[in-house]
């Protein structure tokens, strides 16, 4: 039967890292004795390696910068797309929010817009994955409102639900091209979900 204290053989000195609450580190040499009880929630057991796991490198400047303006280009370039085939499929050239001058500025808007709030949300709440779990999809819906409130009430030149199931498309596209892009320039700590 082994006893609960070890033998010298075994006995190796434990060398751990403390902070004081001057944050000054302090080294605690223990010989495997309890430590205090007021020393125990000092010690520091993240390793560099949990700390990389839970805050990911954050990409910085320019890299974000670019990463956004290249996300609104692809955004629009896409938009442009669900534009044309609408077009082809039926849709008004009269209807002005399939035009170019109309959703390109509101696409670059929208990322940039969705970008900031990404942030603010990030640095300040306490879970920024379950509030953006929740906002996102609900933000979308919201999205969404105006462009059937057009087809209901054919208030614009050209209007048909045809025109409008496109600018819901392109909704959906500018989220599913922003959402990814924001999870890599604007990455959130991974261990408050």
């Amino acid at each position: 039967m082994r006893s609960s204290r070890c033998d010298a053989s075994d006995r190796a000195a434990i060398t751990l890292t403390a902070l004081t609450a001057s944050r000054r580190p302090v080294v605690i040499t223990d010989r495997l004795d309890p430590l205090p009880v007021p020393t125990r929630h000092l010690i520091r057991r993240n390793t560099m390696s949990e700390q990389l796991a839970t805050q990911p490198a954050r990409p910085r400047g320019l890299v974000v910068t670019g990463g956004l303006i290249g996300t609104a280009a692809v955004a629009a370039v896409l938009n442009a797309v669900v534009a044309t085939a609408a077009h082809a499929l039926g849709a008004s050239h009269d209807f002005q929010p399939l035009q170019p001058s109309a959703y390109v500025p509101f696409t670059v808007f929208g990322v940039l817009a969705a970008a900031a709030a990404w942030a603010i949300i990030r640095a300040r709440s306490t879970r920024p994955a379950r509030v953006l779990r929740v906002l996102v999809p609900a933000v979308v819906l919201v999205s969404l409102v105006p462009d059937i409130m057009v087809g209901a009430t054919a208030g614009q030149p050209g209007t048909s639900w045809g025109a409008v199931v496109a600018l819901v498309v392109m909704h959906l596209v500018i989220a599913a091209v922003a959402v990814p892009a924001y999870q890599r320039l604007l990455p959130l700590p991974t261990a408050q979900n």
